[in-house]
């Protein structure tokens, strides 16, 4: 699988072990190539500035509604770029002109968000899902470890200040944006991101937050049934699997824009006629797709639902998104998002209440093939499958396929063939960043590939035309040309600054590990 992420919107890759929840959301961070770190004592006055005077906890709600109207007022200037929303998709990618905000962490501003998702919660008061949706929520700056939380964290001793608790948390707790089960408790946690693609900071974030807070409610019983895990093969580059599930949310996200009933409703008949042909061909419709589409697509609809006012700004941000997994070639991990929330918004325009008794078994195409009151699907050979662009795809499947097959190889060498440097730090990636799944690299395999940064409390390493190798929990370098002078180390594709208190040494079972020095 390919995936470039230098002009998308930040999406989070979950990679679900099997029988696992663990979540590597922290690899796919970013665009902005340079980190801030500042005091975390409190908000500098510009960055408070730069979030439309959150200032009080009072205005909570009101704050709210002026982050959504900022996100909406810019995707609605993108949208007025494109003659036609509902096809412009097909034809490559588009440039949403989002603003790099840079915000850095800090806990006044934490503070007010966790209060922002709280008032949303508020105001949905078990609406939209039957249930409130209010959870133990963390936010947590993944370069210095600060974190500021809802309640009392079972993990870390954090210092209560007014309605939220405060501290460092200790390197044996896992950080990652994702839903945390912690002493019997689910948790959701969200990363502080500094520089995301947005028109409005709060906005992303809240976003972010309600996606994770949804997570720890779905494990927490909202979503009945049992989440399934999938193998490491679900990452391999399958064309027929890609095809398909472009088409279906092509003719998705046709009925999503469409003006008049009757084209909406063709449009849902023809992505279900596709769905069921993926059915009989057996193309990523197994049960653990289905409950992948549940647990990701669910979330995305409800933090879509919650963070944006109007359907135009959805469907604008879902197209951006399938733009993303479609330029990745990571469509089958892509389409689980996004058929969730273009299913869940469909849904909405015929049944309110189809959150209600949702499983993770539960396939939303025959929710709403049920809803929209849909008996016969005609076959997919009947089909003017053309509109949605089928030639289009398959060329640009087929040249996809090269192109991976020509960095796998690449990457091979690059890991086989000489020593590597490994850090086990928990951190930041931002950059120009690429991946493919090589079996042969270990049981998980994921190496990113482009021109990115790693930092963390040990320093940064900038990579250029470089591998970072994801396996075992620890991230690898190429490193067989490598020179270390103190707090500097080299290699051809990449360049490591420590900070004061960490070192690179020789590991015992050879190759290279940056560690803490009171360790070494």
């Amino acid at each position: 699988m390919l995936l470039p992420l230098s002009s998308a919107d930040k999406l989070k890759l979950p990679l679900i072990a099997k029988g696992s929840f663990t979540k590597y959301a922290a690899l796919l961070l970013a665009f902005i190539f340079v980190i801030a770190i500042f005091a975390i004592t409190g908000c500098t006055e510009s960055s408070i500035d730069e979030q439309n005077s959150l200032t009080s906890p009072e205005n909570e709600v009101s704050e709210l509604e002026e982050a959504q109207e900022e996100e909406a007022q810019g995707a609605s200037s993108r949208r007025s770029q494109s003659a036609d929303l509902r096809v412009f998709q097909l034809y490559g990618a588009r440039d949403y002109e989002l603003q790099e905000i840079n915000v850095p962490f800090c806990i006044d501003l934490a503070a007010e968000y966790l209060a922002m998702m709280e008032a949303a919660f508020d105001k949905d008061d078990g609406e939209l899902w039957g249930a409130p949706l209010h959870t133990p929520f963390i936010l947590v700056d993944p370069i210095t470890r600060e974190a500021v939380a809802n309640q009392p964290f079972p993990k870390a001793d954090l210092e209560r200040q007014g309605d939220f608790y405060v501290g460092i948390l200790p390197d044996d707790v896992p950080i990652f944006s994702t839903a945390w089960d912690f002493n019997g408790v689910w948790w959701g946690m969200m990363l502080w991101e500094v520089s995301p693609k947005a028109n409005n900071h709060a906005n992303y974030t809240l976003r972010v937050m309600i996606h994770e807070a949804f997570h720890a409610n779905q494990f927490d019983g909202l979503i009945g049934g049992r989440l399934l895990g999938y193998d490491d093969d679900f990452f391999d580059h399958n064309i027929d699997i890609n095809v398909y599930a472009r088409l279906e949310i092509t003719a998705l996200l046709r009925a999503l824009g469409s003006d008049s009933d009757d084209e909406r409703l063709s449009a849902i008949r023809d992505a279900l006629s596709i769905r069921e042909e993926r059915r009989q061909k057996d193309l990523a419709m197994t049960p653990e797709d289905i409950s992948l589409t549940i647990m990701e697509g669910t979330a995305l609809y409800t933090d879509m639902k919650m963070g944006f006012k109007d359907t135009v700004t959805r469907l604008g941000y879902l197209d951006m998104y399938f733009d993303h997994f479609t330029r990745s070639g990571d469509i089958r991990l892509g389409s689980s998002y996004i058929f969730g929330a273009l299913y869940g918004f469909l849904l909405d325009e015929f049944e309110k209440d189809w959150t209600r008794g949702i499983r993770f078994s539960t396939d939303p195409g025959e929710l709403l093939k049920n809803a929209a009151g849909i008996t016969e699907l005609a076959p997919f050979d009947e089909l003017d499958i053309d509109i949605y662009g089928l030639t289009y795809i398959i060329e640009s499947e087929e040249e996809r396929a090269i192109i991976v097959e020509e960095i796998i190889d690449t990457a091979r060498s690059a890991f086989l063939d000489q020593p590597s440097l490994r850090i086990e730090i928990t951190g930041e990636m931002t950059g120009d960043i690429q991946a493919v799944r090589v079996p042969e690299l270990g049981s998980f395999g994921m190496v990113f590939y482009g021109d990115f940064a790693f930092s963390g409390v040990f320093g940064t390493i900038t990579m250029t035309d470089g591998f970072l190798l994801l396996e075992g929990g620890g991230y690898e370098f190429p490193a067989g040309d490598i020179e270390i002078d103190g707090n500097l180390a080299t290699d051809i594709t990449w360049v490591l600054e420590l900070t004061d208190g960490y070192e690179v040494r020789e590991r015992l079972r050879g190759g290279f590990e940056v560690i803490a020095k009171e360790r070494s």
